[in-house]
C-alpha cells in the first residue's frame, strides 16, 4: 500500500503504434504576373513526406541542406506498418512525431502508472529516465496544448519545484462513493483532475502522493497515475473505467518549438542565419526564447522558404467582395486595386461591405457597419499573433479587410448592453472626426456582446518605442522632430476641444496613444468609446481612468473631467519628450516625472535633466518657452492652465514647425446630394423611425446615400436586431454632411474617451 510520502513517476518518451496525419502548411501560390511558383513545402530535393506525415521546412530528413539545424532533423524509418518519422528530442531515445504544425509538434510518450501489488502489500512502477529536452534545443512542453492529468482515487498529482517543497502545477482526484471506478470527466470528482502547466519547461519530475491512505480502496482502484498530456487527447485513456488505465503505456505529448534561443531584432543582424523568408515576418516565441515566421499579410506558404503573393483577383471569383460593381480588379505584389469605372473617383475597393467609388462631389465613405464573419477573416479569427496591443480599453488587433486594407480592430472589454443606444449615436459622431493628425475611425460591428471598432493602421506605431529607445538605447528623435510632434498633438487636442461637431476629450493622453504614420507625422488615437456630457454642464464625473503619471490630479481626487484635464497630460508628455524619461522611475527621488521638472525648474537644474539631444540641438531661449508651457499645463489650479487653443497656437509660433493648410482638418458642412441614374427615393419609416421629423435617402444601385443625420442613426439601428447583438444589413454609405445636432438631439454637447 502506498505511503503517506511522495512518490516519485519517471517516464520517458516513447513510441506510439499509429501515425496521424499533420496540418498541412499553407500552399504556395504564384507571384503576380509570374508562372505558378512551386507549391513543396519542403526544400528543393529534399523528403516531403515520411509515409503519410509531411515534413516542412525547417523540418527535414536525411541531408544538412534539408533542414534548418540538428535539433529538427527528422529520422525516417520503415517501422511495422510502413515509413515512420522520429525526432531526436534527446540522447536517450527518438520519439515518434505524430503531428507537425507551424507552432507545435505533437509526439509519442510514456504514461506510466503506480499500481497495488497484493503479494508485497506496496505500489510497484517500472523505472524510466526523466523527460528531459537539451538546454539548447529549441523545444519546449507546450503550456497552451497541454494538462497535467492525474488519474486515480484520493490522490494529489504535482509536478514539484527542484530543490523545494513547493510546486509549480498540482491537482487533486478523488472518486465519490456511489461512482468508484467510473471515469466520466477530468474535474477532480471523477477520479481523474487536470491543470494547466508552466511556460519554459523543458525537463520536469511529476508525483503522485496519497491524500488520506485510510480511505484508498485498492482491490476497485489498484492504480493511480500522471502525465502531461495533449489536452485534446480523449482515448479510452479518459473515457473507460479507472481499472483500464494499466493497459494504457503510451499517449500523445505536445512540444512548442521555435528558430534558436535569439529574438527577432537580434536574428535579423546575422542575415545567413536569419530563418525567415521572402514576403515573412519574424514574431518572437511566447514559450521560452526563439523565434518563428508567418507570411505577410496578402502572400501565403512556408514562411521560412519564402511567402508568394496571392492573388486577390484570381482567388476570389465573387470578386464583389473586393470591388465596387463596374471596376476592374487588378493583382498588385501584397494587395491588389480595383479601378473605378470614367467619371467616378476613389479606390474602387468595398470597404466593410460599403462602396468607395463615388462620383466627383464632396461626399465621401464616413462609417460602416461590419460583420463578424468579415473581422473574423480579418483578424484570422482574432489569432494572438495578431495582437499588436493591450490594455485596460481591451485588445487591438492587426487586420486585413476582403480588399486589401489594413486596418486595426478594437475588441473592447466588456460593458452594459444598455450602452448600445449611446454607442450608436456615438460611432456616427467619431466617424466624422477628419483631421490628419487623428487616427480615423472607418466602421464598426454591433453582432457582438461589446461592438467592435474599426480604425485606420498606422505603421510606425508608438511614440512611446521611439522616444524611449530600443533596447534601452537614447532615443533618434530630433530636437526638431519634438517640437513637431509636440505641435502636431496640440492641434489635434485643440480640433477635439474646439472645432469637432461636439467638443470631445481625450483623457488618457500619453505616448502610447500617440502613433506615428510612414512619414513620422503624429496621429492621437483613441481606441476606446465616447460620453456624452449635458449641455448645461462643464464637466463629467466619471470613474477616474487613465495611467498614474499623466492623470490631472483636479481629475484623480475629484473625478471630474474637464477640458483642462487634458491640458495637465499634454503638458506630462511635453516633459517626457524634453527629458527622454519615463512618467514613473523609481529609480528618481522624485518618482513623477512632472514633479522632478516642476522642482527642477524651481532650482534652476532645468538643462541636467534634460535628453542629451535636446540640450545639443535645441535653441536655449526654445527650450524655455517651452518649459515655461509646460509649468503653465501643470498648474494645480485648473482654472489657471491655458486651453488647448492656446498650447497649440503657443506652439505654431515656431515658424519652421508651421504646416500649410490642406483643408482636411475641418468636415464639409455642406450637404452634398449625389445624382444618380434613376434614383428611388426612400421614407426613413424603412427603419422604423420614432423621429417627428421624416427623413429620406436616394437608392442608387447597391448604395445608399443619406441625406440627413437622422437617416444614418437609422440605418446604424437597423443594423442591430432587439437583443441588439446581430446585424441584419450593411450600411452601404454614410455622408460627410450629417446634422450632428438632429443625431444627439440638443441635450448633448461634448464626448469623453473612455
Amino acid at each position: 500500500m502506498l505511503s503517506s510520502g511522495s512518490l516519485l513517476i519517471l517516464y520517458n518518451l516513447q513510441l506510439l503504434l499509429f501515425p496521424v496525419m499533420i496540418i498541412l502548411f499553407l500552399s504556395l501560390s504564384a507571384a503576380a504576373g509570374a508562372s505558378p511558383a512551386s507549391t513543396s513545402i519542403s526544400k528543393a530535393g529534399c523528403q516531403e513526406k515520411c509515409g503519410n506525415i509531411s515534413i516542412p521546412y525547417p523540418f527535414g530528413i536525411r541531408s544538412p541542406n534539408c533542414y534548418y539545424d540538428k535539433a529538427f532533423e527528422i529520422t525516417c524509418t520503415n517501422y511495422l506498418a510502413g515509413p515512420t518519422p522520429f525526432l531526436q528530442l534527446n540522447i536517450e531515445l527518438p520519439s515518434q512525431v505524430l503531428e507537425l504544425t507551424p507552432d507545435y509538434i505533437r509526439f509519442t510518450g510514456w504514461s506510466l502508472q503506480n499500481c497495488y501489488n497484493k503479494t508485497s502489500g506496496k505500489g510497484e512502477w517500472p523505472i524510466k529516465p526523466t523527460p528531459y529536452l537539451a538546454e539548447d534545443s529549441p523545444f519546449f512542453f507546450s503550456s497552451t496544448h497541454s494538462k497535467l492529468t492525474g488519474v486515480g482515487c484520493d490522490i494529489f498529482a504535482y509536478i514539484p519545484l527542484e530543490n523545494s517543497k513547493n510546486y509549480v502545477s498540482g491537482c487533486a482526484s478523488f472518486c465519490a462513493k456511489s461512482n468508484v471506478g467510473k471515469l466520466k470527466s477530468c474535474s477532480g470528482g471523477n477520479g481523474c483532475c487536470q491543470t494547466d502547466i508552466p511556460k519554459g519547461l523543458k525537463s520536469f519530475l511529476i508525483q503522485v502522493q496519497s491524500i488520506n491512505t485510510n480511505n484508498r480502496s485498492w482491490i476497485n482502484n489498484p492504480c493511480s497515475q500522471a502525465v502531461v498530456i495533449d489536452k485534446t487527447y480523449s482515448g479510452n485513456y479518459l473515457d473507460g473505467s479507472i481499472k483500464s488505465i494499466s493497459n494504457v503505456t503510451s499517449v500523445p505529448m505536445v512540444l512548442d518549438w521555435a528558430i534558436g534561443t535569439i529574438s527577432c531584432n537580434e536574428a535579423k543582424r546575422n542575415a545567413s542565419s536569419y530563418a525567415c523568408g521572402d514576403n515573412s515576418e519574424c514574431f518572437e516565441s511566447d514559450n521560452g526564447p526563439g523565434y518563428r515566421c508567418n507570411c505577410s499579410i496578402g502572400y501565403k506558404g512556408n514562411p521560412y522558404l519564402g511567402c508568394q503573393d496571392i492573388d486577390e483577383c484570381q482567388e476570389n471569383a465573387n470578386k464583389s467582395i473586393l470591388c465596387q460593381k463596374g471596376t476592374t480588379c487588378k493583382n498588385t505584389a501584397g494587395s491588389y486595386s480595383c479601378e473605378c469605372p470614367r467619371g467616378y473617383h476613389g479606390d474602387g475597393r468595398t470597404v466593410l461591405g460599403a462602396v468607395s467609388c463615388t462620383r466627383d462631389s464632396k461626399t465621401i465613405p464616413v462609417v460602416m457597419v461590419a460583420s463578424l464573419e468579415e473581422l473574423e477573416r480579418a483578424t484570422d479569427n482574432f489569432n494572438q499573433n495578431r495582437i499588436i496591443g493591450k490594455g485596460g480599453f481591451g485588445t487591438v488587433y492587426k487586420g486585413m479587410l476582403p480588399n486589401g486594407r489594413i486596418v486595426t480592430i478594437k475588441k473592447s472589454k466588456l460593458v452594459d448592453e444598455n450602452q448600445v443606444d449611446q454607442f450608436i449615436n456615438e460611432v456616427v459622431i467619431l466617424s466624422q472626426i477628419n483631421h490628419r493628425h487623428i487616427v480615423k475611425l472607418l466602421g464598426c460591428c454591433l453582432e457582438t456582446e461589446v461592438p467592435l471598432l474599426v480604425h485606420e493602421y498606422v505603421t510606425n506605431g508608438a511614440l512611446s518605442y521611439h522616444l524611449h529607445g530600443e533596447d534601452g538605447h537614447d532615443s533618434s528623435i530630433s530636437w526638431k522632430d519634438r517640437l513637431r510632434i509636440a505641435s502636431e498633438i496640440a492641434r489635434a487636442l485643440a480640433y477635439l476641444h474646439s472645432e469637432a461637431s461636439i467638443p470631445i476629450f481625450r483623457r488618457d493622453i500619453k505616448p502610447e496613444n500617440i502613433l506615428l504614420d510612414e512619414n513620422y507625422k503624429a496621429k492621437v488615437s483613441y481606441f476606446g468609446l465616447a460620453r456624452s456630457i449635458p449641455i448645461d454642464k462643464t464637466h463629467v464625473k466619471t470613474m477616474v481612468r487613465g495611467t498614474l503619471g499623466y492623470l490631472d490630479p483636479e481629475y484623480y481626487y475629484s473625478g471630474q473631467f474637464t477640458e483642462k484635464s487634458d491640458v495637465y497630460s499634454f503638458g506630462v508628455l511635453l516633459v517626457e519628450l524634453l527629458t527622454g524619461q519615463k512618467v514613473i522611475l523609481a529609480t528618481r527621488t522624485e518618482q513623477n516625472l512632472a514633479f522632478h521638472f516642476l522642482i527642477s525648474m524651481k532650482q534652476n537644474q532645468l538643462f541636467d535633466i534634460l535628453e542629451a539631444s535636446v540640450v545639443n540641438e535645441g535653441d536655449k531661449d526654445e527650450i524655455l518657452v517651452i518649459a515655461k508651457l509646460v509649468k503653465k499645463c501643470l498648474k494645480t489650479n485648473v482654472r489657471k492652465r491655458p486651453t488647448m487653443k492656446e498650447v497649440a497656437t503657443s506652439l505654431d509660433r515656431f515658424p519652421k514647425f508651421q504646416e500649410p493648410s490642406t483643408g482636411d482638418d475641418h468636415q464639409e458642412k455642406s450637404l452634398a446630394v449625389r445624382d444618380c441614374q434613376n434614383p428611388i427615393s426612400l421614407t426613413s419609416g424603412a427603419f422604423e423611425s420614432q423621429d417627428t421629423e421624416t427623413d429620406s435617402y436616394v437608392l442608387c444601385g447597391d448604395s445608399i446615400e443619406f441625406e440627413s443625420a437622422n437617416s444614418v442613426t437609422n440605418a446604424l439601428y437597423a443594423n442591430v436586431a432587439p437583443d441588439k447583438s446581430k446585424v441584419y444589413a450593411d450600411v452601404a454609405m454614410l455622408t460627410e454632411s450629417l446634422e450632428l445636432e438632429h443625431v444627439l438631439g440638443k441635450q448633448h454637447t461634448s464626448l469623453v474617451i473612455l
